[in-house]
């Protein structure tokens, strides 16, 4: 699957849509605080690619799993992206 962690469609607390980059954010965490070396391959993949990123099945568990920790409103908005 190919998700665009530039492009997130987040809505702002008056209801308008803006695209969030969150890739940078993503890939820093992943790669700093992941627990094993494809958690941290994975942070350096994201943070390295300015635009869609070719993730696997797994892969985009762990991005899903990861962002859970994140706040709700970036959170779902990042999840909604696995959906498409």
């Amino acid at each position: 699957m190919k998700i665009d962690f530039t492009k997130v469609p987040v809505k702002d607390i008056d209801g308008k849509e803006f695209e969030a980059d969150v890739h940078k954010e993503l890939g820093q965490q992943l790669y700093m605080q992941g627990q094993t070396i494809e958690e941290c391959e994975l942070g350096s993949l994201i943070y390295h690619t300015d635009g869609p990123v070719e993730l696997t099945i797994l892969q985009g568990s762990c991005v899903n799993s990861w962002v859970d920790r994140w706040p709700y409103v970036t959170r779902t908005a990042v999840k909604a992206l696995f959906k498409h």
